[in-house]
């Protein structure tokens, strides 16, 4: 069982959802007479991390970008970004401007579908619907999501 305390900056905690998880998987294995273990915590290590950090996201905690859609702010962090889109990784990771401003805006989409956009990224979710699949479509192919792309135009 895992939880966490979460500082929600105006000096008040909130207690984060418990969540019941398998902790660890191991494989014992003999090398030379030597017992070893490989050790894996499988996927939900990845997704206890991009959990974290959409918590972080959600507190403001070190976010080191705000994406300004329709005049819309959404604090982010680079790295997350970087990983999940080729297209944030080239302009992070490489010389372009944005990658040394703190604000960076985006132009051609709406608000709502960058909030979409950002909920899939921080946790591999996002509800599809008739309202939204269009520009989601659209800016899963801006940020080169494929996997949300085709899942849009599955769904059209």
């Amino acid at each position: 069982i895992l939880g966490r305390r979460l500082n929600r900056g105006d000096g008040r905690v909130q207690e984060s959802p418990v969540t019941k998880r398998k902790v660890f998987e191991m494989d014992p294995k003999s090398l030379s007479g030597h017992e070893f273990f490989d050790f894996s915590s499988g996927s939900c290590h990845a997704e206890s991390i991009l959990q974290i950090f959409n918590e972080f996201r959600d507190s403001r905690l070190f976010t080191d970008v705000i994406i300004c859609v329709e005049g819309k702010e959404f604090p982010c962090h680079r790295a997350v970004l970087s990983a999940c889109s080729s297209y944030f990784r080239a302009m992070f990771c490489n010389d372009h401007r944005e990658s040394r401003e703190m604000l960076v805006e985006i132009n051609g989409i709406f608000a709502e579908a960058m909030d979409c956009f950002l909920q899939y990224v921080y946790t591999g979710k996002v509800k599809i619907t008739t309202d939204n699949v269009q520009y989601l479509f659209e800016t899963s192919s801006l940020f080169q999501i494929n996997v949300l792309r085709d899942a849009c135009a599955k769904f059209l």
